[in-house]
């Protein structure tokens, strides 16, 4: 136990003695837009056989549905993410009709 402790000890005081970097992995606001995101859909499966929508103040989603191949894709944009611009928020798979 007092080895385990003595290497836990160890570790700690190496790591406090490192200084951090800022890395890429920090998501960083972008302006997508609503085109850019979506031409990749369109490319693979046409144009949506339906399409719904929702607006918020500051929230807005897209829905388009390929009911035909079993597809869904939620487009989203908000201000409260600090995101900017839109993204997929979810893509939704089901038995075709």
């Amino acid at each position: 136990m007092k080895k385990d402790m003595a290497i836990l000890f160890i570790m700690l005081v190496s790591f406090i003695g490192c200084e951090l970097e800022e890395t890429d992995l920090v998501l960083s606001p972008h302006d997508a837009s609503f085109e850019d995101v979506s031409a990749p859909y369109l490319e693979e499966y046409g144009s949506p056989e339906s399409i719904s929508g929702y607006s918020s103040t500051g929230y807005h989603s897209i829905d388009w549905w390929w009911w035909s191949r079993g597809v869904m894709v939620c487009f989203v944009t908000t201000s409260n993410d600090g995101v900017y611009g839109w993204y997929v928020n979810y893509t939704y798979s089901f038995d075709s009709m």
